[in-house]
């Protein structure tokens, strides 16, 4: 995953999206003078009274109060008159006043306490786009299509449908719920290959990007590399960009097992695991491994951590790649 260029091409989009509104307020301004040269007249001859009372307080601080209130009053009178000339050119307010998609950064994409929401869920979208295969094409867990899955009886009259509507149903509550999940509930989709776990791994993502959530989906080699990637690149933006993995609304990561699994992969992903255990934030792990063997290669502690606070769907039925 090629982290700079999304975030290269996300802040142009930002600068791009600031560009046109700046050319909107230009326009629209230059159309009400251009109809209305009395507002222009107007707005001049109010800032002309504002500098004078400026410059009387600078050559005699001791009117600074007496300024105060005659600022004030020359506001009111001037925002009263504009508004009401604005009205009686069919505007009910400013057209010229600035116009944001997100009002806490301004569409800048920061604030005073660093990245801004909106920007963290536009690059968790856009890193999920680019970490799945179905990108843009996926369906969220109530637009997802069960025709793939098998209508043969197995397990206890069930198939392999069947199953998976449960599975959805499970899934629909955990949305929900969300909001009041307090304890950071995890699941894990494990076991056999070709079930359609990563499939719905990606619509769950996709159910809780719609409603606003903030999702990091990403399998588990392309999260190292990531992590690595930050560590080389070590500055203020890529901490935030690492806090994100931490602190996101829901962690989705998908293939465990398949990353190359050594000391290093393993206390990477127990921090991960551990520091959104501490924070009550849920995770998803999606492996082609059994619980067992999940315990068995990553350990007691990050096994612990994983299902205390679980919810561990039971997939069976055919191989989907061979038609379900």
């Amino acid at each position: 995953m090629n982290l700079k260029e999304l975030q290269r091409s996300l802040w142009a989009e930002y600068e791009e999206k600031r560009n046109i509104e700046a050319l909107r307020q230009r326009q629209a301004q230059d159309l009400i003078y251009q109809n209305h040269p009395y507002l222009k007249s107007l707005e001049e001859d109010y800032g002309k009274m504002k500098l004078e009372i400026v410059k009387a307080v600078l050559k005699n601080p001791e009117m600074g109060q007496e300024a105060d209130l005659k600022l004030a009053e020359l506001e009111e009178d001037f925002t009263i008159t504009k508004d009401s000339m604005l009205k009686e050119l069919g505007f009910e307010s400013d057209p010229r006043l600035p116009q944001y998609e997100c009002q806490l950064c301004k569409d800048t994409g920061e604030t005073d306490q660093g990245l801004c929401l909106c920007y963290k869920q536009k690059l968790a979208s856009r890193i999920f786009q680019q970490e799945y295969e179905r990108g843009k094409g996926q369906a969220s867990l109530s637009k997802m299509s069960f025709s793939i899955y098998s209508t043969k009886k197995e397990k206890e009259g069930l198939s392999q449908r069947d199953n998976i509507l449960g599975i959805v149903e499970d899934l629909n509550k955990f949305v929900q719920d969300f909001d009041s999940n307090l304890e950071g509930t995890n699941i894990i989709f494990s076991g056999q290959v070709s079930q359609g776990k990563t499939y719905l791994s990606a619509a769950l993502a996709m159910e809780l990007i719609e409603k606003g959530r903030l999702v990091i989906y990403q399998t588990v080699p392309s999260l190292l590399e990531l992590l690595r990637e930050l560590a080389w690149n070590y500055n203020e933006n890529s901490v935030e960009l690492k806090q994100m993995i931490y602190d996101c609304d829901m962690l989705i990561l998908d293939d465990l097992g398949k990353e190359t699994i050594n000391d290093y992969s393993r206390r990477q992903l127990f921090h991960i695991l551990n520091m959104r255990y501490t924070a009550r934030k849920s995770t998803l792990i999606s492996s082609n491994l059994e619980l067992l063997d999940i315990e068995k290669i990553y350990g007691d502690a990050f096994f612990t951590r994983l299902m205390e606070r679980c919810i561990v769907p039971n997939f069976f039925g055919p191989d989907l790649r061979l038609g379900g």
